[in-house]
């Protein structure tokens, strides 16, 4: 699935109108499976470009673009409409107090939360997804994701943090 997912990316260009970056960049994304695996039959066939660009164009669908605010105990919390009239929530959070890793003690959290409405804090969503990892200049990317059915279709919903130290901002 890695690599289905990974060729469709491949397929699409950067979102138009992106936020200037303040703090790290997050996207958020939603593929449709079935259309991604049948892009993914195009490319194993040789399909033409312009193809390969409708194809993907109809896997996936951008939710949307923001950026964090960095900084100790700083939370930035952005929700997105699904197709479904869902809300996806997705919450950051950077801070020093709850995971040590190599002598530092910076991380930043991740999750993305599902419900009828947007949620204050997608970290304390039931059936969410959520990452922690060590923040420091080495941290270029954090990603969460997970499958869950969208107007009767399965989906893989994912958010996506780049930092700014990474992309040159």
């Amino acid at each position: 699935m890695v690599t289905l997912i990974a060729a469709v990316g491949l397929l699409l260009q950067a979102p138009a109108g992106k936020p200037p970056a303040t703090g790290d960049t997050c996207e958020v994304y939603l593929v449709d499976v079935d259309a991604a695996l049948a892009a993914q039959k195009a490319v194993e066939k040789g399909a033409s470009e312009d193809e390969l660009r409708r194809l993907a164009a109809r896997a996936e669908t951008a939710l949307g673009t923001f950026s964090t605010t960095v900084g100790e105990e700083e939370l930035t919390t952005r929700a997105f409409p699904l197709p479904d009239h869902r809300q996806v929530t997705v919450t950051v959070f950077y801070t020093d107090e709850s995971m040590a890793s190599a002598g530092k003690r910076d991380s930043v959290q991740l999750a993305l939360g599902v419900s009828a409405a947007p949620l204050t804090d997608a970290r304390d969503a039931q059936g969410n997804a959520f990452a922690e990892v060590p923040y420091d200049s080495q941290t270029f990317t954090v990603r969460v994701k997970q499958y869950l059915t969208v107007s009767g279709r399965k989906h893989l919903l994912g958010a996506e943090c780049r930092s700014a130290a990474a992309s040159g901002h």
